[in-house]
């Protein structure tokens, strides 16, 4: 067999069986207005610097891992997924669709951060705390035992996708902006 062939048939069985983290009840499928944004953020190309991509929005939280599978993982923590997702909830005044790119590094030696930094924002910085707050969040473990003889990624990008949906009505914010003015 070409070893292109087997080569592509890897990457395309490595990114359907790909980690993910959902907070979601298993029996109800993604609503429809989140579901046309969930598939276009995670169908669109893998690019190689990116290991992780994020959806996120006031009831689902889902991250995919794309690529160092061998390497790196993120340890589960589905309540922390949930609280990420719940604070989005005070942010549902508009109808808005983001993306921002993190770049994160790490301390190769224990996996821990050693920085985040916004590649690219995504446009709200109320957002971007929260994305922030998410990934600190976040315990990274190595799976390789040798540590100086393997490839161990220090930095690597993360893609985040936020959905606002807009749940009050016009009366309701601007009652709300007058509070805010005052």
């Amino acid at each position: 067999m070409n070893i292109k062939i087997i080569l592509l048939l890897f990457t395309a069985l490595s990114v359907m069986f790909c980690g993910s983290t959902q907070i979601k009840d298993e029996k109800k499928e993604i609503p429809e207005n989140i579901l046309k944004f969930y598939e276009g953020f995670f169908g669109e190309p893998v690019d190689e610097e990116k290991a992780f991509r994020v959806f996120c929005s006031s009831g689902y939280y889902e991250r995919r891992q794309l690529n160092s599978f061998e390497i790196l993982e993120i340890k589960n923590d589905a309540e922390g997924d949930h609280l990420a997702a719940e604070d989005l909830k005070e942010y549902d005044k508009v109808d808005f669709f983001g993306k921002a790119v993190v770049k994160i590094e790490l301390y190769p030696d224990t996996g821990t951060l050693s920085r985040v930094r916004f590649l690219r924002s995504s446009g709200i910085s109320e957002l971007d705390r929260i994305i922030s707050e998410d990934i600190t969040r976040w315990k990274f473990s190595f799976l390789i035992e040798n540590k100086e003889d393997d490839e161990i990624p220090e930095q690597f990008l993360v893609e985040y996708a936020v959905l606002l949906e807009k749940k009050i009505s016009r009366d309701e914010a601007v009652e709300e902006l007058k509070k805010y003015v005052r």
